[in-house]
């Protein structure tokens, strides 16, 4: 009801071959645009950012963002084709350092999809811009672990780099856009690599020398056709418990927005209920992969360990705007409108909400939250810990950074999306005129605290640990892994 989303921004990631659904219209994507049209695009762009988002210059200033305007102004004096521009919209929203405020990747692979875009069924992990490796092959063709380096022909460093000029980031978070690029860089590869029915793919395996140096037939398949094929194979639950030892616990939740919120709810009350009778003194939150989704589920998971007082966030900005009022027409309506503001107007969260929503255009305004959470039955009060990684994004580097700031206990993995001050929310949908090009642009601010800090640096984990190719091609989590040795080695303790 109370609908404030951190994100749904880990949706466009479409991992699974499973893409976002949107409305693209029709347009031959070989045809060149026009000087004239795709500069008026880019000042309505700037428009649109300047009247709707709440601080576009938080992590950059106004003079850098004036050149990034410039730049791509002058890219496209002697016109560009379709996708070509869209690498030019994203390259100058990627200056803004906001994971929210990017392009529809989701509509514009939907648009490639819709062409008979042919797709691979892979997933890779990157530990550097440069080393990419197989994390995940669901067709069991390439040995995971392995080093990519091409795709029929073509150099993959080369699809990489043109995938992360469409990438995103929060902040200064390296791990984070290295993580999104992995996702468009696969999902969309067919942009940049003429795909086929069948496609040599070359890889260096595990520890292999140079001569080494394999190749693969890998089929190209249909979004259909992938999707069909990947419902006969396990489904990957987005919850999970599991007990590697007879003292420890890992809770894995990979998103905050699924659409069956009784099935969170219900999975976090069974799961800490057999935590605290099998006694376990060892719990791990691993939220890698997590991109976000409702504060209330966050909030929910957070109230576990910290005190009720603590509340994530602390406070929300939020901007009025066009944009932002068809965000909000959505939901702030008929029966949902009535119960906000008749029934639940002595509730902080819903009052809150109805301040943002009703703001007259062009207003801001800062909502705090003082109330304490509703305090949990039984808290945990075991040793806990954190697993982050660089798609650790929205509502869970919210979560990650509360439990940085109560030193609730280690942080392990990589640096989330996002640093310790908060993050951005509520993406309104935008769409600019000339090329139909499909946006997403924050219509608010999260803040953990009350110091309102700009520092775009990422929430750093105690215990740096990244994938290493020969886990992944043993099956170990490295993570896992390291964390037990820390528990063997009685560096895991309870902090607050």
């Amino acid at each position: 009801m109370i609908k404030l989303y951190y994100s749904g921004l880990l949706m466009l990631l479409f991992l699974s071959i499973g893409i976002a659904q949107a409305n693209a219209q029709t347009i031959p994507l070989d045809s060149i645009y026009p000087a004239k049209a795709l500069l008026a695009d880019l000042h309505y762009l700037d428009t649109l950012i300047r009247e709707s988002h709440v601080d576009p210059f938080m992590y950059s200033s106004e003079q850098d963002y004036l050149y990034r305007l410039k730049d791509a102004e002058l890219v496209v004096q002697d016109g560009l084709t379709f996708y070509e521009f869209q690498a030019v919209v994203a390259e100058f929203l990627i200056g803004l350092q906001d994971s929210h405020t990017s392009l529809n990747l989701g509509a514009l692979a939907q648009r490639y999809r819709q062409n008979d875009g042919l797709f691979l069924n892979m997933q890779i992990v990157s530990t550097s811009a440069t080393d990419h490796f197989v994390l995940k092959d669901r067709t069991g063709t390439l040995p995971e672990g392995s080093r990519l380096i091409s795709v029929n022909g073509t150099d993959f460093q080369k699809v990489y780099d043109a995938a992360m000029r469409m990438s995103l980031t929060e902040g200064a978070s390296e791990s984070g856009i290295l993580a999104i690029t992995d996702a468009i860089a696969i999902a969309m590869i067919g942009l940049w690599v003429d795909l086929k029915a069948e496609n040599e793919i070359r890889v260096q395996p595990v520890n292999a020398e140079l001569e080494r140096i394999q190749d693969y037939k890998y089929p190209g398949k249909t979004y259909n056709q992938w999707n069909k094929y990947n419902k006969k194979l396990p489904r990957k639950e987005p919850y999970v418990l599991t007990f590697p030892t007879d003292s420890t616990a890992v809770m894995r939740i990979t998103t905050f927005s699924d659409s069956k919120s009784g099935k969170y709810y219900r999975f976090l009350k069974q799961s800490f209920k057999k935590v605290n009778k099998k006694n376990i003194p060892y719990l791990a939150i691993d939220l890698r992969h997590n991109g976000g989704g409702k504060g209330q589920r966050m909030e929910y998971l957070y109230g576990h360990f910290a005190d009720p007082s603590k509340r994530l966030p602390d406070n929300i900005i939020a901007k009025q705007s066009k944009t932002a009022q068809h965000l909000h027409k959505r939901s702030f309506r008929g029966l949902n409108k009535f119960i906000l503001t008749k029934l639940m107007k002595k509730d902080e969260a819903a009052s809150n909400y109805v301040k943002i929503v009703t703001l007259p255009e062009g207003g801001t305004d800062t909502v705090y939250y003082n109330e304490p959470y509703h305090e949990m039955k039984r808290r945990y009060e075991g040793h806990v810990s954190l697993f982050t990684d660089g798609l650790s994004g929205s509502a869970s580097a919210i979560f990650a950074s509360g439990f940085k700031q109560l030193d609730l206990g280690p942080i392990i993995g990589e640096p989330c999306l996002g640093p310790i001050g908060g993050t951005w929310g509520n993406p309104a949908p935008a769409k600019l005129s000339q090329t139909g090009t499909l946006l997403m642009i924050s219509t608010i601010r999260f803040n953990a605290t009350r110091g309102f800090e700009k520092d775009p640096s990422p929430i750093e984990p105690d215990y740096p640990i990244q994938p290493t190719p020969a886990n992944i091609f043993k099956g170990i989590d490295t993570v896992e892994k390291h964390w037990l040795e820390l528990i063997a080695n009685g560096k895991i303790t309870r902090r607050k």
